[in-house]
């Protein structure tokens, strides 16, 4: 007896023949798409489908295709079923089978389902891949309307597109506002391609040409705002003469006004390029630009933000410099890199400069000349050009400055010329006993209460900066408050794994040298309400976790975290960063700690070990330096993930939650549902289900209350506990969470492969349709 058959008779036997009519329809479904993507799939350069050719399909025509397609019908197949994002008729309409998309349409297609995750239906993609006779054919017979149209040349444009014919209203000065301010951004955009450059031109001779015609006094009220005289400089900060004529227009008490904006945006656009070969400086911001706007916003000038500008601006500018105003004599902090990344020849040319205009240069000189090849502090700074450095160093000696330079990665030195071991001998630190440390590990003294505000802020998994979700959680310590704050955490996800869309599998590239991805804010209680606080971790990469310490010779407190999370390109050792709270506008803020004290502290109390970096007395630090260590247990203090958090704080309504499930309490669960579920926890309660000794039919009840609640099941998903349903749980049982698992678009592949070793094939071929393939596909990359 055949399997047909047998399905056939058992159904009869058990009235279950529409299990057997969908297993057929599946089928001729699949091998209706199977027959279709084998002519058509698209390949890409990386990743293609692998499509499973029937058996009973061997055409290599498109009249063959529509026979076969025609056969499948009869079969029982869904002509409006979805693979790879699409129906056969979107498949077909990609792939210009014009023949068989009219077939389909004739034969039940419906024209107007639209691509999974987009509102295109048929006509909207017969028109993007130029279908135009099946575009008028699917209007005309079928009533489609095509997309929204662009907007036409009589439409008003996008703002900031236009200039007003001149300045007489509110809403005039803001358009003018915003011409000049989108024309800053495409006059001084890096990489700009010539039809760029040349719009970006012609929208600053529009600018030019406008400010020309209009009375000074309807400019000086465009201008007499911090947002827009700072974009003037920066379309203007090239060209002295222009900068020149465009301020001279305009008052000066305007200018006297608005000069710290103006300031601000010519220090924000201040750069130094320095070629690692033939050292050579040059710089954006022309050392006329900088006397045109001394000359014009007047004296002191404010500079705003400007760490490191003495280092971006032309050395022989340093003496107008400080007259303007610029206060910081701090060499490490006003020069930068300057000082690593120069040439030899340049450091001698400029080191009288140097030493007039910073009373602490010999000091430091050469510790940033070793900035590369030290553990990472507040400058970050590379040089590869290990000549160019060694001579810089018998520079400094023949000018007297010697003395040992502390933070040396001694490991990263076996990869130095000789030339430069040699000049770097006098700098080596020699090893010294060990100090008592300064910066001693302190304790918490807050207490956490858990509340329903709380349970509810980080059970909506509330977002940290940049929309992230909420993935770590720590608490810390507020200044003179009894109750504790929570330092919460969370992450941009970064994969290399191919993705499949309509067109063909893509890869997902994570870049090489990803910037760091993390948000960070403070939140604590206030009266039932979570005020959100500001901290200056708004960017890192993974979790991080602070160590409060003690500072034995001021008795401050500081927060200290380890000096990771800088970019997976980051190969450098890093002191550990210090923070401290700060008066801010919304409140207390956690604050990064500037200035070189709280450096020099830690450079004295930490060094690099074969491992990483290990500080003298900060002793939850060391674990994560020492493999061989074993971590602290976990605790809200030292940093959890946000579930055991939740856990461990809301120990009492977990485990109500747990023995509601197994005693299958519904009204106890309702009750508890009202106030919200973590997903974790639900996904504990399906493991506790399966491993527990209820009988099957027992199982199954709650597993139908649990996947009943979509929402919560979607919450609930982690590769555990849908692999640990493969050994118990009925194929029939498992709609609602393929559902899910389609709706969510999750990978699955791991899961369709146990199915399928553990002799599942059915749920196995579920699987590949909940992921949109056919049953036995597969797609990567080559």
């Amino acid at each position: 007896m055949t399997s047909a058959l047998r399905c056939a008779v058992f159904s009869l036997l058990m009235a279950l023949v529409p299990a057997c009519v969908q297993a057929a329809s599946d089928r001729a479904t699949d091998d209706a798409f199977a027959a279709l993507l084998t002519l058509s799939a698209p390949e890409q350069d990386t990743a293609q489908w692998d499509i499973p050719v029937p058996e009973d399909f061997d055409g290599q025509s498109e009249t063959a295709l529509i026979a076969y397609l025609a056969k499948k019908k009869r079969a029982g197949a869904d002509f409006n079923a979805y693979r790879h994002f699409g129906t056969l008729l979107h498949h077909a309409i990609r792939a210009g089978k014009l023949k068989t998309a009219a077939w389909l349409l004739e034969n039940g297609a419906d024209p107007r389902k639209t691509l999974k995750g987009s509102n295109e239906d048929a006509l909207a993609l017969s028109l993007r891949f130029k279908r135009n006779a099946l575009a008028r054919q699917l209007q005309e017979r079928y009533g489609l309307e095509p997309p929204a149209a662009a907007p036409s040349k009589a439409a008003p444009q996008a703002q900031g597109e236009t200039l007003p014919a001149g300045i007489s209203s509110e809403a005039d000065i803001a358009a003018a506002r915003m011409f000049l301010l989108q024309t800053s951004w495409a006059t001084t955009s890096p990489g700009l391609t010539p039809a760029a450059t040349k719009a970006a031109q012609d929208r600053l001779a529009k600018w030019k040409a406008f400010a020309a015609r209009q009375p000074a006094q309807a400019m000086a009220q465009v201008l007499d705002d911090d947002v827009a005289i700072g974009a003037l400089v920066r379309v203007h900060a090239r060209s002295p003469r222009d900068l020149d004529k465009a301020l001279a227009a305009l008052p000066p008490e305007l200018l006297k006004r608005r000069g710290a904006a103006a300031a601000a945006m010519l220090a924000s656009l201040a750069r130094v390029d320095i070629a690692d070969k033939n050292p050579k400086r040059e710089y954006w911001v022309p050392a006329d630009s900088w006397r045109v706007l001394w000359r014009h916003v007047g004296r002191p000038v404010a500079y705003g933000e400007s760490h490191g500008l003495a280092g971006r601006v032309q050395p022989e500018l340093w003496p107008e410099l400080f007259a303007s105003g610029y206060a910081d004599r701090d060499a490490r902090s006003a020069l930068g890199c300057l000082v690593n990344q120069i040439g030899a020849k340049d450091l001698q040319s400029i080191w009288p400069s140097l030493e007039a205009q910073f009373p602490d240069l010999r000091d430091v000189a050469a510790r940033m000349v070793l900035d590369h090849v030290r553990m990472a502090g507040a400058e970050f700074c590379w040089s590869w050009n290990d000549d160019e450095t060694a001579q810089k160093l018998s520079f400094l000696i023949s000018r007297g400055v010697t003395g040992p330079v502390k933070g040396i990665v001694e490991r990263d030195l076996q990869y130095r010329s000789a030339a430069f071991l040699t000049a770097m001998k006098p700098f080596r630190a020699e090893s010294r006993p060990t100090a008592k440390p300064r910066l001693v590990e302190v304790g918490h003294k807050c207490r956490f209460t858990p509340s329903d505000a709380w349970y509810h802020e980080l059970l909506t998994n509330a977002t940290t900066v940049e929309g992230l979700a909420i993935e770590t959680v720590q608490l810390i310590e507020l200044p003179g408050e009894a109750e504790c704050a929570l330092l919460v955490g969370g992450f941009f996800s970064l994969s290399s794994e191919p993705t499949d869309s309509f067109t063909g599998p893509e890869d997902n590239p994570v870049p090489s040298c990803p910037d760091p991805a993390g948000g960070y804010q403070v939140l604590r209680e206030e009266r039932g309400h979570i005020v959100r606080f500001d901290t200056d971790m708004t960017r890192a990469t993974g979790g991080t976790v602070l160590t409060r310490v003690r500072d034995a010779a001021s008795g401050r407190y500081y927060y200290l975290r380890d000096g990771g999370g800088l970019g997976r390109c980051e190969s450098r050792l890093r002191l550990p960063m210090a923070f401290e709270w700060a008066a801010a506008q919304r409140g207390p803020a956690l604050k990064a700690v500037t200035g070189h004290a709280i450096e020099d502290v830690l450079f004295d109390q930490c060094r690099a070990v074969e491992n990483g970096v290990y500080c003298d007395g900060i002793a939850s630090l060391q674990f994560e330096q020492d493999a061989a260590a074993t971590p602290p247990p976990a605790d809200g203090f030292s940093g959890m993930d946000y579930r055991p958090f939740l856990k461990t704080y809301w120990a009492v309504r977990y485990d109500e939650y747990q023995a509601a499930i197994l005693a299958l309490d519904k009204p106890r669960l309702k009750t508890l549902q009202q106030g919200g579920i973590p997903g974790d926890w639900t996904a504990d309660a399906i493991r506790r289900v399966g491993a527990s000794t209820l009988p099957l039919a027992e199982k199954r009840k709650r597993i139908a209350w649990i996947f009943y609640d979509r929402r919560q099941l979607a919450r609930a998903l982690d590769s555990d506990m849908t692999e640990g349903l493969l050994d118990w749980l009925p194929r029939e049982d498992w709609g609602p969470l393929l559902a899910v698992l389609s709706e969510q678009g999750i990978n699955v592949r791991r899961l369709r492969q146990l199915a399928e070793e553990k002799g599942l094939s059915r749920l196995a071929c579920d699987l590949d349709h909940a992921q949109g393939l056919i049953c036995g596909e597969n797609w990567g990359r080559r």
